[in-house]
């Protein structure tokens, strides 16, 4: 572009989603995955039958952790 190189990627990301090769998105759903897999984890320290957060405190960590477009 105007004369300057561009960068060749790997799993470049368009509009926000990754994308590979094959424009299968791989790489973008293992992403999704380990977030969603570290906040499930984050809710699952915070709640116990003994012990932990109540109900209505881990419904709004739940419904804050996720992204806002997906609401």
């Amino acid at each position: 572009m105007n004369g300057a190189l561009l960068k060749k990627e790997e799993n470049p990301t368009y509009l926000g989603v990754k994308l590979d090769k094959q424009l299968r998105m791989t790489e973008h759903i293992n992403n999704i995955k380990e977030k969603a897999s570290k906040r499930l984890n984050m809710v699952k320290r915070l709640a116990s039958t003994t012990w932990g957060a109540d109900k209505s405190t881990l419904r709004q960590l739940y419904l804050g952790s996720s992204p806002s477009y997906s609401k």
